[in-house]
């Protein structure tokens, strides 16, 4: 059976979700999902969440929606301020000006109203 990618979705806390067939399941229990850090086009499965140490296989529809919401609530890795959930909340714990940019790129992103036109 070949292996398809049939979803991948990345959220607001630095996490996102990989889900193919073809790979750990069967008829009743298609999906094989990873936990992913990063954001599109950049990211790698991570294996140091309290969800799972691995790739979690043999998953029915519904136990991968549930393993997204897990997912989407775990909280910003790394973080100076753990607390924070989204980008948003995330530097905006900042204090300084400068302290905003350095969360930002520890985030591998800027927010818009701070990027150079042409970026």
């Amino acid at each position: 059976m070949l292996t398809e990618q049939v979803r991948l979705e990345f959220f607001e806390n630095g996490y996102g979700i990989s889900v193919i067939t073809g790979g750990y399941g069967n008829d009743e229990k298609p999906f094989e999902v990873a936990v992913l850090k990063g954001t599109e086009g950049k990211a790698a499965i991570c294996y140091d969440t309290p969800i799972t140490n691995d790739i979690i296989g043999f998953l029915s529809s519904y136990e991968v929606d549930t393993l997204a919401t897990e997912i989407e609530a775990l909280p910003c890795k790394d973080a100076p301020h753990p607390d924070a959930t989204t980008f948003e909340e995330y530097i905006g714990k900042a204090t300084s000006c400068v302290e905003m940019v350095e969360l930002a790129f520890e985030w591998k992103t800027l927010p818009n109203y701070l990027r150079i036109e042409g970026d």
